[in-house]
């Protein structure tokens, strides 16, 4: 994700998280993309309670896409899709680290950021520090930190 498609996720965020709270909703991602030559801004919902439906994507896609048109989230034409986020659910809110802590994640970084420059580190997620927003990974022998700024897409391994 690029500066713009950043900027662009964090202008859906403020939008939405409000609307969606009174709907009884949260926002799990945002995700700016391009598929087949077509700009794709889908979010990606949670309810505490019971799982997604189909309508459940229906009504806060209606709900959520006027308010993003009058925002003008997006420079050009785009695709607005509302989304349950899966079994391969993105990690992206203090909860969902806590909640998987012990468990063996995939985490994707902008910048490699250790001695051996990988991008890419598998390993079981040991600490979670919110207040320094920080993860701590095991992985090949030893512990790496990494700051949530520095993550572009954090998954359980499946």
């Amino acid at each position: 994700m690029n500066n713009v498609q950043q900027n662009t996720r964090k202008k859906v965020l403020a939008i939405v998280e409000p609307i969606l709270a009174e709907m009884g909703f949260e926002a799990v991602d945002v995700e700016v993309t391009s598929e087949r030559g077509k700009f794709i801004l889908r979010l990606l919902i949670e309810r505490e309670e019971r799982e997604i439906t189909i309508n459940d994507c229906v009504d806060v896609s209606r709900r959520l896409e006027d308010q993003l048109e009058v925002e003008r989230v997006m420079s050009g034409p785009y695709c607005f899709e509302v989304a349950s986020p899966g079994v391969d659910r993105p990690l992206t809110r203090n909860k969902d680290f806590f909640a998987n802590l012990g468990q063996e994640l995939k985490v994707l970084t902008w910048e490699p950021i250790n001695q051996e420059r990988r991008k890419k580190i598998i390993g079981r997620l040991i600490g979670f520090d919110p207040k320094e927003k920080v993860i701590t990974m095991f992985y090949d022998q030893k512990q790496v930190q990494i700051h949530l700024d520095q993550i572009k897409k954090a998954r359980i391994k499946i």
